[in-house]
C-alpha cells in the first residue's frame, strides 16, 4: 500500500506573522520596557527568529514606532462623538481596554530611555495631541488636548504602581465618575477668548 505523504504546515501569511511580531512587542515593551526588551526574547515570544523581524522591521526603534502606533490605532476614542468622549475614554482606562493599557506601559517605560522617548513624544503630538485640537477647535485647543493627555497619562500610569484595591470589582465608580466629568468638561469648555453671555437679572 502507497504511503501518505505527510501534510505540509499551512504557511503563514506575511500579515499574520507581522501581527504575531507586533503582539509579542508590545507586551515586551509595555512590561519591561524599551531597553529590557530583547529582539530574540520578542522573536521567541512570536514563533519568528530575530532576522525574520529586522527583515520586517529594520530595527527595534522601527519596531517600537510600529508597535506604539498601532496601539493608537486600535483606541476607538479617536472616531467617538465629542458629545460622548469622557464616557468612552475613561471607560477604555477603566476597563481593562488592551491597547490602552499596552499604550499606557509603553508611555511610561519610556520616560527613562531617551530613544523610546523621542519616538511616543513625536507620536502623542502627531496622533494624538494633533487630532484632539482639531477636534475640539477654539483657540485653545491644543492646551485643552494637552490637558485631555496629562490627565489619561497620569491616571494610568498611577494605576500602573498602585492597581485598583479589588480587581474584580474594578476602579472606584466615584473616581470613574469624577474622571468622567473632568474629561468631558475639557472637550465642552467654551473658548475662553470668546465673551461669555450672561443672563440678565
Amino acid at each position: 500500500m502507497p504511503s501518505v505523504p505527510a501534510k505540509r504546515p499551512a504557511r503563514r501569511s506575511s500579515a499574520d506573522t507581522k501581527a504575531r511580531i507586533i503582539e509579542a512587542a508590545q507586551i515586551a515593551f509595555s512590561t519591561r520596557g524599551y531597553a529590557q526588551s530583547v529582539l530574540t526574547e520578542i522573536a521567541e515570544s512570536a514563533d519568528v527568529t530575530a532576522p525574520l523581524i529586522i527583515r520586517y522591521f529594520r530595527s527595534k526603534e522601527s519596531l517600537f514606532e510600529e508597535a506604539f502606533s498601532r496601539c493608537i490605532d486600535a483606541l476607538p476614542v479617536f472616531d467617538a462623538d465629542l458629545a460622548d468622549f469622557g464616557r468612552i475614554s475613561i471607560g477604555m482606562m477603566t476597563g481593562g481596554h488592551e491597547p490602552t493599557q499596552r499604550a499606557s506601559g509603553m508611555i511610561a517605560h519610556s520616560i527613562g530611555d531617551p530613544r523610546s522617548r523621542e519616538i511616543t513624544m513625536r507620536l502623542i503630538k502627531e496622533r494624538v495631541l494633533g487630532p484632539l485640537a482639531q477636534s475640539m477647535g477654539g483657540a485653545d485647543g491644543a492646551a485643552r488636548a494637552d490637558l485631555l493627555v496629562m490627565i489619561g497619562i497620569g491616571y494610568t500610569t498611577m494605576r500602573m504602581i498602585t492597581p485598583v484595591p479589588d480587581a474584580a470589582a474594578g476602579e472606584s465608580p466615584v473616581l470613574a465618575g469624577w474622571l468622567t466629568n473632568a474629561v468631558q468638561s475639557i472637550i465642552d469648555w467654551p473658548d475662553p477668548l470668546k465673551p461669555v453671555q450672561r443672563a440678565n437679572g
